[in-house]
Order: structure tokens, then C-alpha cells, then sequence
């Protein structure tokens, strides 16, 4: 995101610094800490702004007294403590209005705000030698999220993996209810955790822990099925960071986000987007870029994306497998229809999903 960003920055006439620091641990790290004290106390800024909600930051902007504004756009949030997330200086904002009223149930102010895409980021020339290395029928970029499920339930007794796969297996076929979060009652972890004891296992598992797990988990399986099914039928290809046998998919190692994903988006007939089951209802960062690509979209059902685009006008949406290859193999056989959805899809983007309009938002009161 934050080429469209420094794009919309300079387009609202917004004077900004960059200070780059990879986190590996979202809320203990001296170093990065040290490094934005420096930052505010030898600078005059009226706010800090960051994708995605870093702790750290609250921290010190909280020290120092100045505002620190962040949009989220990863799902689940990988802190352990909330606490910081209810400082005084902060305006955060979330992609996902479902999640968005969960984290306002435990007392964070915060905002729905659903993400942007910038088309001139991505209106890169096609060329011949794109053409022959990204066409496609059907495309997917991103990863399976292979998870250690069953290192961690192996030690369970058959009746508790049971119960847990058969949520996994309810959940993976359901697209407008994430419930694992509620099923995961306190007494479950109870149960589970003194399994782990009576295993021998000096090892406690949190929920939000098991949480994401079983969220992934879901994720991996449906996207190994759909992209089994497809590859069986259409010319299929991934890009992924990942490694797993599927035969007849063509697999590929990751691509740069700006030099060419752009053109497997809009070289490939159809993209595919899977959205990771932990997502409530917002519209995935990956919509939105085959979108502002150019490309065409076929996702399964999330609330928000058929609420803000007309769904077989503008994008395609599905919500079971046999729904899926149907629409699948009729818009691969059908270029003019889905061409102008494609097409549809763009100016929908280009009119309501600008970084402009984004930042606007977030920093119209320091404007």
C-alpha cells in the first residue's frame, strides 16, 4: 500500500518522513523504540501514521503527546495485549466492519475504513514478453497458509480432534459467519489444555493462539481444494511462497508486488480471490488490486464486496465450490462478458476506492 499513500500524500500536499524499521516483535523491541523517540524528539510533526496498528508507536506518540493515526488492513492483528490500542492518541482504523465492531465491544475507539488501490501504480505496459510469462486462465497470487495443526492437536484425545475438525470442515463451506471464535469457549481450552498436561507436555495454548490456527487451517484446506478442482479442468497457475504437490497446477515462486503482479492481473482471464477465513466481512487488499489492475474478480462471498459493488456487473462472487467452477468455466468461455465486468470493475475502484479519499479521511482534520 505504500506507494498509493505517498502518492495520495502529495496529491493532499501532505509533508511527510519515512521511518523504516522491519518489527519482529510487535510490542518489545528497544531498538525501534529508541528509534521513534529520536524521530519526535528531534522533529516537529503533527502526527504519526502507519499501516497497520504497531504498539511501539502508540507508546511513544502517548510520551510525546502526539496524535498517531494507523489503518489496519492485516487480519488478525498480531498483538497479544491490546492495552496500547486504547491511548489517548490514537485513530485507528480497520478494513473490516465486522472486526471493527468487535474490537469497539472491548472499549477501543476505532473506525471502519476499507482499503484503496492506486491504477496508476500498477499501469505498467504490456509487452510481449508479459504476454507469453503471465497469461493464464485462472491465476491466484498468495500464500496457502500451511499451518502445524496437527503437531498441536496430534496429543489430543480422538473425541476433542473431532470436535475440532469437524469445525474446521463446517467453517471452510461457510462464507458470511466466522464462528470458530465462539466455539472456542473458555471450558474447550480448559479441556484442551489439561489433554496437554496429562500428555505430558509442559504447554498451554491460548485462544487467539488456536483462534488463528484453526482460521488458517480452514483457509489451507478450501484453497487446496479449489485450486485442485480448477487445475484438474483449466489451465491454473499460483504464486506462492509455498511449496505443496497439486497436480497439473502450475506453481511459481513469489512476485513483486509492483513489477509483476500487476500483469498476472490483468493477463489472467480469471483471478482468484480465497480470502483468509479470519477476515469477518471486509474486502481483502487482493479485491481491490485485481481490481486496479484491470482484472477480472471472482471471490467467494464476503458481505462488504457485494454490498459496495454489483456483484456480476463489476466483479464475480461465489459462495460454494460447485458456484465457484460453474462461474469459473462460463467466463472463461465467455471473453466479451467478462471483459466489460473487468473493465466495470476498474472505474468502480478508480471512483470509490482512491488513497486520496482514504487520507483525506484519516487527516482531513490537520489539513
Amino acid at each position: 500500500m505504500n506507494a498509493g499513500i505517498e502518492r495520495a500524500f502529495r496529491q493532499l500536499n501532505i509533508e511527510y518522513d519515512i521511518l523504516y524499521y522491519q518489527q519482529t516483535d510487535w510490542e518489545q523491541d528497544p531498538v525501534f523504540e529508541e528509534m521513534v523517540q529520536k524521530q519526535l524528539k528531534n522533529n516537529i510533526y503533527a502526527a504519526v501514521f502507519s499501516v497497520n496498528f504497531a504498539p511501539i508507536v502508540s507508546k511513544v506518540c502517548q510520551q510525546y503527546g502526539i496524535e498517531y493515526i494507523s489503518w489496519v488492513y492485516d487480519s488478525p492483528m498480531h498483538i497479544r495485549d491490546n492495552s496500547m490500542m486504547k491511548n489517548s492518541c490514537n485513530k485507528i482504523y480497520m478494513f473490516d466492519w465486522g472486526q471493527t465492531q468487535e474490537y469497539q465491544k472491548q472499549g477501543i475507539i476505532m473506525e471502519h475504513l476499507p482499503l484503496a488501490v492506486d491504477p496508476e501504480v500498477f499501469n505498467l505496459r504490456i509487452n510481449n514478453n508479459a504476454v507469453n510469462e503471465y497469461s493464464s486462465q485462472i491465476s491466484m497470487v498468495g500464500k496457502l497458509y500451511k499451518t502445524d495443526y496437527p503437531i498441536y492437536t496430534n496429543p489430543l484425545s480422538n473425541n476433542i480432534k473431532q470436535l475440532l475438525n469437524d469445525m474446521i470442515v463446517k467453517q471452510r463451506d461457510m462464507y458470511n459467519n466466522c464462528f470458530i471464535p465462539e466455539f472456542l469457549t473458555d471450558e474447550l481450552l480448559k479441556t484442551i489444555n489439561e489433554e496437554y498436561i496429562t500428555a505430558g507436555l509442559d504447554f498451554r495454548i491460548e485462544k487467539r493462539e488456536l483462534e488463528y490456527m484453526m482460521l488458517c487451517e480452514t483457509t489451507n484446506r478450501e484453497r487446496i481444494i479449489i485450486l485442485s478442482l480448477l487445475a484438474n479442468h483449466f489451465d491454473t497457475h499460483l504464486y506462492t511462497t509455498e511449496k505443496i504437490p497439486i497436480s497439473n497446477l502450475n506453481i511459481h515462486g513469489p512476485v513483486d508486488y509492483y513489477k509483476q503482479m500487476p500483469y498476472i492481473f490483468k493477463l489472467s482471464k480469471i483471478n482468484m480471490n480465497i480470502s483468509l477465513k479470519a477476515i469477518r466481512t471486509g474486502i481483502p487488499l487482493r479485491c481491490v488490486d485485481v481490481l486496479g489492475c484491470g482484472g477480472f474478480l471472482l471471490s467467494n462471498y464476503q458481505e462488504e464486496l457485494v454490498q459496495d459493488f454489483i456483484v456480476g456487473n463489476e466483479c464475480e462472487v461465489y459462495g460454494s465450490f460447485e458456484e465457484m467452477y460453474d462461474k469459473a468455466n462460463y467466463y472463461i468461455k465467455h471473453d466479451d462478458i467478462r471483459k466489460r465486468i473487468a473493465k466495470n470493475g476498474l472505474e468502480r475502484v478508480k471512483k470509490s476506492f482512491t488513497f486520496r479519499d482514504r487520507i483525506h479521511k484519516m487527516f482531513v482534520h490537520l489539513i
